[in-house]
């Protein structure tokens, strides 16, 4: 559970220092979310493993138009 919530606050994080205007709002967003990672360390560990993004395609899949041609 715990690598579940520090992956969602990584990928949070990263989306609101993209649309910050300016050097201060990065480090105030920073501060913030330096010490959500830490309350983070209170929750159990658990089984539940963070699930990066899936990269390529699956084996034996072929798109429509190599199936119909």
């Amino acid at each position: 559970m715990r690598e579940l919530v520090k992956s969602e606050i990584d990928k949070l994080q990263m989306s609101i220092i993209r649309s910050a205007t300016n050097v201060e709002e990065v480090q105030a967003v920073l501060g913030i979310f330096a010490q959500m990672r830490e309350l983070t360390n209170q929750l159990p560990e658990g089984t539940t493993k963070a699930k990066g993004a899936k990269r390529g395609r699956k084996a034996g899949f072929k798109n429509k138009e190599q199936q119909e041609g």
